[in-house]
């Protein structure tokens, strides 16, 4: 098993305002589709240097899915796109608020840090720089 997880779906309440926050934050392009599953909206992440086998994910907005603080917490990898400073840059600047800057976990593990995103999700960012 390379990877333990093989696919993430974060929950939106207003799809066109979370597809903007992250194609900015995850320098992606974002297809919204509304007949992979029937009833939601998915926003398939599509991001330029990805992999096939890499993991990916996609925005999802219908029943079921609540955007919120107290969901799983997703560590975005920030090793090929500006390290966790930069990554957190685009947060400020996509209307997401920074609520723990880059911290040192150790030199062994790397950096990371903590966001809220525009629709209310806490993540986080990790890398070794």
């Amino acid at each position: 098993m390379a990877n333990l997880i093989n696919w993430i779906e974060i929950p939106v309440s207003d799809m066109n305002r979370a597809k903007t926050f992250y194609e900015n934050v995850l320098e992606a392009r974002i297809d919204i589709d509304e007949k992979i599953a029937p009833g939601f909206k998915m926003g398939i992440i599509n991001i330029p240097h990805m992999e096939k086998t890499d993991v990916s994910g996609a925005l999802v907005e219908g029943e079921g899915y609540k955007p919120g603080t107290n969901n799983t917490l997703i560590y975005f990898n920030a090793n090929n796109c500006g390290g966790v400073d930069g990554f957190l840059e685009r947060v400020q600047q996509a209307g997401g608020t920074v609520t723990c800057p880059k911290i040192l976990i150790t030199e062994e593990f790397g950096y990371c840090g903590f966001f809220i995103d525009t629709e209310g999700n806490r993540m986080a960012v990790h890398s070794m720089q």
